[in-house]
């Protein structure tokens, strides 16, 4: 095992572990764990050398978790090391001074205000916003003697209304999310180029809070198949192809540059996400695979060949799969492009 002490930019002392593990189904117990733990795996299953990605990094049982719907957000413990964390990252969240309620041991939410004032194009991701809280919390940790301690999840698509006036036209459910981000203690890490993988786990002190001897397990919740969904789909029959119609019509006349429309269907469910990840990860390898337990019953399961940006340094590459093709005479000819599938159990 190899130990590495180091301070983090805003004092916090970090010790680090690493120790190697077996190369061949590295990931599989992660894979399985994820069914009733909470976490994350993010996975390559098909590499290009340079292009694509090479690594395998997962958590399960996370200390912390960072939620957020629309401007409300929240950081939540989720075991007794997330409550030592949540302390060391409480003044750090004060300083951005946004009303909050805090329980010091279990919880800190909040409320991000809209600003008021214009923003260039330029400035305009640097709106207050709850990303401002989350680029906050990873001061706290920053350090250039170690790359992967961070926050993983899942963001949506409506966090784009944090910087865009757009006026929502559509009920969202209740239960809706538009940011799930995990803080983990301990990672798995593969790296396919070099064929080694290892067990990262940290321990953190600052201020007389440390979480060094406390256990890092969470709760476990078992995996339950969903029942039989009350409809069959999101649309009824025409009325999507309707609205490819209106889009054709916008197109021509210049109102869209790009529209992406969608139909959401419904099936029973009583596989555990681990099986579905596994026949996914067969059947359709991708450089971008992911399996995720956000919590409250819902699961995130993808496989996507798009590497949408990669920063590297001071260099940023951007590499969207966008368009369609036209149809041919068979359903094998497609249109190709990321692919995600969310699953959600009673």
């Amino acid at each position: 095992m190899e130990t590495l002490v180091f301070i983090a930019d805003r004092a916090l002392e970090i010790t680090r572990s690493s120790s190697p593990l077996a190369l061949e189904g590295a990931t599989l117990p992660l894979v399985e764990a994820l069914d009733s733990h909470l976490g994350a795996l993010f996975a390559s299953t098909y590499e290009v050398p340079g292009r694509y990605t090479r690594w395998d990094v997962g958590s399960q049982d996370p200390p912390l978790r960072f939620g957020a719907t629309g401007r409300t957000f929240t950081l939540d413990a989720l075991n007794a090391r997330g409550e030592q964390l949540l302390a060391i990252f409480a003044p750090a969240l004060r300083q951005l001074e946004l009303p909050v309620t805090c329980d010091q041991a279990q919880q800190f939410s909040g409320v991000v205000p809209a600003s008021k004032q214009d923003f260039t194009e330029e400035e305009r991701s640097r709106q207050p916003s709850v990303l401002t809280v989350l680029r906050q919390l990873l001061t706290v940790v920053s350090s250039p003697q170690d790359s992967l301690l961070g926050w993983y999840g899942a963001f949506g698509y409506d966090l784009a209304f944090q910087f865009e006036p757009i006026v929502e036209h559509l009920t969202r459910p209740p239960k809706h999310r538009d940011m799930v981000l995990y803080f983990p203690d301990r990672l798995l890490v593969v790296d396919h180029r070099t064929e080694l993988a290892q067990r990262v786990e940290y321990d953190f002190a600052l201020n007389g809070h440390f979480t060094h001897g406390l256990p890092r397990e969470g709760q476990v919740v078992a995996f339950a198949g969903a029942r039989q969904p009350a409809r069959a789909r999101d649309h009824s029959p025409g009325e999507y192809a309707d609205c490819v119609r209106q889009a054709l019509g916008a197109f021509g006349r210049g109102e869209l540059f790009e529209t992406v429309p969608g139909q959401t269907f419904f099936e029973p469910c009583l596989l555990p996400p681990s099986e579905l990840f596994a026949r996914l990860s067969d059947r359709n390898p991708s450089p971008y695979g992911a399996l995720l337990n956000l919590g409250d019953g819902e699961y995130l399961i993808a496989a996507s060949p798009e590497m949408f940006v990669r920063v590297e340094g001071d260099r940023v590459e951007t590499c969207p799969i966008a368009g369609t093709i036209t149809r041919g005479a068979d359903a094998l000819v497609r249109c190709s492009g990321a692919g995600s599938w969310s699953c959600t159990h009673a």
